[in-house]
């Protein structure tokens, strides 16, 4: 019976995401706690940017992967699993933020950006003077412009599955983009705009 087990995950592991969805489409919870295991910490460091405590985080994660439990035989196929799982985390957490904050889903909500940076900034040597002036200027984003900006460079999701995970269209995630970039070059001198960059490009 082991040696079973053990066959069955070592032929899990080497399936694509998408194929260990199908899997679990069938009814195969194997397969879906093989797509936890590879996706919950990214999940998680993802839903702590909204300024979400810890524990609310776990806790809406975990409700994510209980619901997908129940729903196998009615959820649908999906083109990229990364993308659906946190669309549907994000949507819990705004959720959540609303019943304990009041402030509605359509508002600036909170997202922090500067402490993914942190360590890269270390990393490239940057002065604490510079390291200053960018962590300044990333703050003058708004909280979406933030998320965008996080989703593009850690996360490496093009502006489609940008789209998809903020419920935005296409050329609103372009637009914003753009506009992010503009106002952190506004801000910062050429010098330190190419250190941002580098320090992105490397999340």
């Amino acid at each position: 019976m082991t040696d079973s087990l053990t066959t069955v995950q070592i032929e899990h592991s080497r399936h694509s995401d998408e194929e260990l969805w199908s899997i679990y489409r069938t009814g195969n919870q194997q397969a879906l706690s093989f797509i936890y295991s590879r996706h919950v910490k990214p999940l998680y460091a993802y839903g702590r940017k909204f300024n979400a405590d810890g524990d609310l985080v776990k806790d809406c994660i975990q409700d994510l992967f209980s619901e997908l439990m129940q729903k196998s035989a009615t959820v649908s196929e999906t083109a990229s699993v990364k993308n659906y799982l946190m669309k549907s985390l994000r949507r819990k957490l705004l959720a959540e933020s609303q019943k304990r904050v009041f402030w509605p889903l359509s508002a600036d909500y909170a997202f922090e950006l500067i402490p993914s940076m942190e360590e890269q900034m270390i990393e490239t040597q940057m002065s604490q003077e510079a390291t200053s002036q960018v962590r300044k200027a990333v703050a003058q984003l708004t909280n979406r412009q933030q998320e965008i900006i996080y989703l593009k460079f850690y996360h490496d999701l093009d502006n489609q599955s940008i789209a998809e995970v903020m419920s935005l269209t296409y050329p609103a995630v372009c637009n914003l983009i753009s506009k992010s970039l503009k106002s952190i070059r506004t801000i910062l001198a050429n010098s330190l705009f190419l250190l941002f960059l580098l320090t992105i490009d490397r999340f």
